[in-house]
């Protein structure tokens, strides 16, 4: 997957009734070791949206600011736009948050899904 200023990642699906925790990772790589772009991982259980990065298996300094939209069973359409010099997040058509990179958005190579969700759609345009 390339990522370029302008590109915009669409995510739509559901989080799962009994959700505890999932997490959306833009990676430099496609095998285990790769280092995490951009680490995305909403906690029902904290009602916050954890944001970092992972190099070298070292993780940087976690932000959670910026308020909690998803519920549980709920359906949504996250999108993540590149631009030059951060990530822009939405939900359902509004702005969420701003993530820096911390590792060039070049160097993305793959999108990795994990947890309580369930993705019925994903693009790239």
């Amino acid at each position: 997957m390339n990522v370029f200023p302008g590109r915009v990642i669409t995510l739509t699906g559901r989080v799962d009734h009994n959700a505890s925790r999932f997490e959306f990772n833009l990676l430099t790589g496609a095998y285990n070791g790769a280092d995490v772009a951009f680490h995305f991982n909403p906690r029902f259980d904290q009602r916050e949206a954890v944001r970092n990065s992972c190099q070298g298996g070292g993780w940087g300094p976690e932000e959670k600011q910026g308020g909690f939209p998803l519920h549980p069973g709920q359906q949504f359409e996250i999108q993540i736009i590149c631009f030059p010099d951060h990530y822009q997040v939405n939900c359902n058509g509004h702005a969420w948050y701003t993530y820096r990179h911390r590792i060039p958005y070049q160097q993305v190579q793959a999108l990795q899904v994990k947890g309580d969700v369930t993705i019925t759609n994903v693009y790239a345009y």
